[in-house]
């Protein structure tokens, strides 16, 4: 119950505002626990004089937004990355500094580093995660023909200090790179490795000077020979 008075003229008269909600509370705001309907019933007297009026309120749940996976199709005519989430809310999404958009795809994106946003549009919260857009090929032939003989990874260059680890499917390293060193010939110690799969991790320092690994990149290739 909320009560104030008003001076009017010489004399005081006492204004009375009563809350009672459909749960049983008596206060001008409540917390709920669960999306739904609740009413509330305003009753407002002065001097001895009494009206009410009603009000249903309804509370629509919302999550903040998370996002469970980010598909990057890299270093094709039309690089796109495609931004999945946990849940099937009514989403907006924007890459880097640019509009948000209803679609979770980005077309025509440029190699190098970004940022994807998803953003709750009932005012929920947002997540974004920085991405990595290059590109390689899924497999190469080092047999001396001068066609796809090296193995090197592509859109780097516009990244800060990157280096590219290459590792067997036992996770023994085998070559590190950098934006100016050659490609990967398919040896280590002046041995030819067998045709197999190979795996790398790519690592830069991020926009606030901390080293960091590019994540959703499908960092597996084949060595055919």
């Amino acid at each position: 119950m909320v009560v104030r008075t008003w001076l009017l003229g010489k004399k005081h008269q006492m204004l009375i505002i009563l809350y009672v909600w459909d749960s049983g509370q008596t206060t001008s705001s409540i917390r709920v626990s669960q999306a739904g309907a609740y009413s509330v019933s305003v009753t407002n007297t002065q001097a001895g004089l009494s009206c009410s009026s009603s009000k249903m309120v309804t509370v629509v749940a919302s999550n903040p937004p998370a996002i469970s996976d980010i598909e990057i199709e890299d270093l094709q005519n039309n690089n796109t990355v495609t931004v999945h989430v946990a849940s099937t809310e009514n989403w907006a999404y924007k890459l880097d500094d640019g509009e948000y958009q209803s679609q979770n795809t980005f077309k025509n994106v440029l190699p190098g580093a970004h940022t994807v946003t998803v953003n709750d549009s009932k005012g929920c919260g947002s997540v974004s995660e920085e991405i990595i857009v290059v590109g390689f090929p899924k497999f190469f032939t080092p047999n001396g023909d001068d066609n796809n003989d090296e193995w090197q990874i592509e859109g780097i260059s516009n990244l800060e200090n990157p280096v590219v680890s290459i590792y067997d499917r036992y996770g023994k390293l085998l070559k590190q790179s950098t934006p100016s060193s050659l490609g990967w010939d398919g040896t280590f110690n002046g041995e030819n490795m067998p045709s197999s799969d190979y795996w790398f991790k790519l690592i830069y320092m991020d926009t606030n000077g901390q080293l960091a690994t590019a994540r959703y990149i499908n960092n597996h290739f084949s060595l055919k020979r």
